[in-house]
């Protein structure tokens, strides 16, 4: 049996095991097939990241484009990406090098 033979129920449970965006909007683009599996999956949880003005921007020129891909959303979660990273690398360092205080620490991810 190949994958061509497959149910449209399998291959959407299929692609509802991707882990991210990227390999599901790849996925969009392979054909209109599947592109109607894809996409319902890439708008179903919107993570924004606040930094990235340009991704935030592009999300929504696309939904003021296409406004039937906000039906589909069913969560929107804002994030500040950069200040968790550079909580992880501080951690990382009080970890190898026990030293500081918290107040330290917020003056380190702070701006």
């Amino acid at each position: 049996m190949s994958l061509k033979a497959l149910p449209t129920e399998l291959d959407e449970k299929i692609a509802s095991f991707s882990e991210n965006q990227q390999d599901l909007s790849a996925l969009s683009k392979v054909s209109k097939y599947w592109n109607a599996i894809a996409e319902p999956l890439l708008y179903q949880a919107i993570e924004i990241d606040t930094e990235n003005r340009y991704a935030t921007l592009q999300l929504l020129l696309t939904l003021l484009e296409h406004p039937e891909l906000a039906l589909r959303i069913e969560s929107l979660k804002f994030t500040k990406r950069a200040i968790r990273k550079k909580f992880i690398e501080y951690q990382t360092a009080q970890f190898l090098s026990p030293a500081g205080t918290p107040s330290d620490l917020l003056k380190r991810i702070l701006p």
